[in-house]
């Protein structure tokens, strides 16, 4: 029993060691393939190396614009609140005046929509499936021609991103497109559309407050009552004042967008090492199969590994 344990110790020991030894011989055999045909390599190298200059070329650029904005300075929250005081005071109902969020906006589809509409931008959106010439679409069929939730559905996932730093106070937005100024001037054109909207919202709420703090004014004998609905009155005034006169209602910019120098992708000096890594290790594969055939390198690359201790000679 103890002589029979032994031999088949024996035998596993001695299959390792044959192994190592012939995962030790296909290594060198690869490394000696490599080296005498040094020439192959570099010209598949090469290859590749032309391929990446190629497609860095001829790649359509894609410009990103950023714009860096922070939310101007508002009474609105202070002038709600009294107002929701006066309406519990006088039993009457009253409207909040916080209309929707300015970043709530900036991030919403409904923007884009209207963003979209507005400069017409389904051709250049779909620019592959427009006819310039003669000003329709190329396909005929409207099942195949893109409209409004196409696009508002590129623009939201591929081409418009914002970033909230709540930290900091800082909005950032970031618009991608092959046109550099184009890009810049989205950017900048989805701001003014979300101060434009909020200040719209603002000027009808403060004069609907407006109107309903006079009448109640006119009706008010107490007064304390007059007083304070006087002065939320007030508010509300140079609030209606402060939309007709200010143009960035909602936000303000830090950084205008400007049209970006260089190219947001292709990243040449971020695909570089990524390319040559990949690139050498497909050249070194590419001459091995070419000169020991797939199969037998499959084997020996097996046998290396330990998986297998077959390959052909």
């Amino acid at each position: 029993m103890a002589k029979t344990d032994q031999r088949e110790h024996d035998v596993h020991t001695s299959s390792g060691t044959n192994q190592s030894r012939e995962g030790q011989n296909g290594f060198r055999l690869l490394l000696a393939t490599l080296r005498s045909n040094a020439r192959l390599y570099v010209v598949i190298f090469g290859v590749c190396l032309g391929a990446f200059v190629g497609y860095i070329m001829f790649t359509p650029k894609w410009y990103r614009a950023e714009t860096t904005i922070i939310l101007a300075d508002s009474k609105a929250a202070a002038s709600s609140g009294s107002l929701e005081s006066v309406a519990a005071l006088t039993g009457l109902p009253l409207g909040s005046t916080a209309g929707q969020e300015p970043l709530a906006i900036l991030k919403s589809r409904s923007l884009l929509r209207g963003f979209i509409e507005e400069r017409q931008l389904l051709p250049v959106l779909f620019a592959n499936k427009w006819d310039d010439e003669r000003k329709k679409w190329k396909s005929g069929d409207p099942a195949d021609q893109p409209d409004i939730r196409d696009a508002v559905k590129i623009f939201d996932e591929k081409l418009r991103t914002v970033v909230d730093d709540r930290k900091a106070g800082l909005i950032t937005l970031r618009v991608i497109w092959t046109d550099p100024a184009i890009a810049a001037s989205w950017a900048e054109g989805l701001v003014r559309a979300v101060n434009e909207r909020t200040r719209a919202e603002a000027l009808v709420e403060c004069e609907r407050n407006v109107s309903y703090l006079q009448g109640e004014l006119s009706r008010a004998e107490v007064l304390p009552v007059q007083q304070a609905i006087g002065r939320v009155l007030e508010s509300q005034l140079q609030k209606l004042a402060l939309a007709r006169a200010k143009s960035d209602f909602s936000f303000k910019f830090v950084d205008v967008p400007v049209p970006p120098k260089r190219a947001y992708w292709p990243n040449a000096r971020l695909l570089i090492i990524p390319f040559l890594v990949i690139s050498a290790f497909l050249s070194g594969i590419a001459v091995l199969a070419t000169k020991l055939g797939a199969r037998r390198l499959y084997c020996i690359i097996r046998s290396a590994v330990g998986n297998s201790t077959e390959y052909i000679e």
